[in-house]
């Protein structure tokens, strides 16, 4: 006899030490060589037994290496896997995990994010992806929109952890599963590694990130892969005879994340006569300003010979930020007309 499985293993209900199992239909009775393909809902602890359809429980056990029974262990089994298991006659026996895409390390796809711009709702598209831990597989098998209100299950519901949606401000999106009964859902959250999951939920990936403008709607961008261009680029800093030191300066990508920045890049005035500038990322020692023009077509070094107070040298740059989105930028000469400057038309996440 068949189990009707609809093509996945059946989620485990009870606890870590006395696993259920409700498979559709019931079985009549606990038979020899029953077996079922399952995914348990936490890891097991203690002497883990498991009841299917409310008959008796039996014990979980494995076949070590010499084929002696144990019982199943987090060494062994783990939460959001799936496994074959079979009744043995005495004891469930857990045997292979079933393949899986979650199984691949940091596996990723899918999963973008796309707004109309002034807007409360942000769309994440259908995709996969294993949780933060790589223990567990999640997958969106439609688009979903959350609202800036207060999370609640389902499309077209709130998506905020916490508190109120505030203005300016940058929010990180998780995908987000509760592994007593498979449901993925997503949240969003000013915290760019630990949002605080609803009940029930305890596995999360982060997917991407979004800024709120001066209404507390979301700013509009553009997102293919991982790429994601604002829909007009930003000025972050123009700055008059800014000295020659190194300085950290913000551009406007995600807060709390190192991403790839894109840039373009910019030295003015050219009162000292010849100018140099390097912008390079804080993840790298500081280097001073090199003079000519081979370092300048690699992107090390934007140069501009002597011209007019108003005269601008720009060039598109990608700098790897740090989580406080910044870079760092230096002079070679500074002044009272020179100027650096910097404007952000988007960045790459680092998966």
């Amino acid at each position: 006899n068949v189990q009707n499985q609809t093509a996945i293993a059946f989620t485990t209900g009870g606890s870590s030490s006395a696993y259920t199992l409700t498979p559709i239909p019931a079985i009549a009775s606990n038979a020899e060589n029953q077996c079922f393909f399952i995914e348990p809902h936490t890891d097991p602890t203690g002497s883990p037994t498991l009841a299917i359809s409310g008959k008796s429980a039996l014990n979980c056990k494995y076949l070590d290496s010499t084929g002696t029974k144990q019982f199943i262990t987090s060494s062994q089994v783990k939460a959001g896997n799936k496994y074959r298991v079979w009744n043995d006659g005495t004891d469930y026996i857990f045997g292979d995990i079933l393949p899986q895409t979650s199984l691949l390390q940091n596996y990723f796809t899918g999963l973008g994010m796309s707004t109309a711009g002034a807007s409360t709702t942000m769309t994440i598209a259908a995709g996969q992806a294993s949780d933060s831990t790589n223990a567990a597989y999640m997958a969106l098998s439609a688009a979903i929109a959350k609202t800036t209100s207060a999370w609640a299950v389902g499309t077209a519901a709130g998506g905020l952890d916490t508190g109120s949606i505030a203005n300016s401000t940058w929010y990180h999106f998780y995908a987000i599963r509760r592994p007593d009964t498979g449901v993925v859902d997503v949240v969003f959250s000013t915290s760019a590694s630990s949002p605080t999951l609803p009940t029930n939920y305890t596995q999360y990936r982060y997917l991407g990130s979004g800024k709120t403008n001066g209404s507390a709607q979301w700013t509009l961008f553009s997102q293919v892969g991982d790429t994601v261009l604002w829909d007009a680029a930003t000025v972050d800093f123009d700055v008059v005879n800014p000295g020659t030191a190194a300085v950290s300066r913000t551009v406007n990508t995600p807060l709390g994340v190192k991403t790839l920045a894109q840039l373009t890049v910019g030295i003015g005035g050219f009162q000292t006569g010849s100018l140099q500038a390097v912008f390079s990322s804080l993840d790298v020692s500081d280097q001073a300003p090199q003079a000519g023009t081979t370092a300048a077509l690699t992107g090390f070094n934007s140069s501009g010979g002597a011209g007019t107070a108003n005269a601008w040298s720009f060039m598109p740059h990608d700098i790897r930020t740090n989580t406080s989105s910044q870079i760092r930028t230096r002079l070679s000469a500074s002044g009272a007309s020179d100027r650096i400057g910097c404007i952000t038309r988007g960045w790459t996440y680092i998966r």
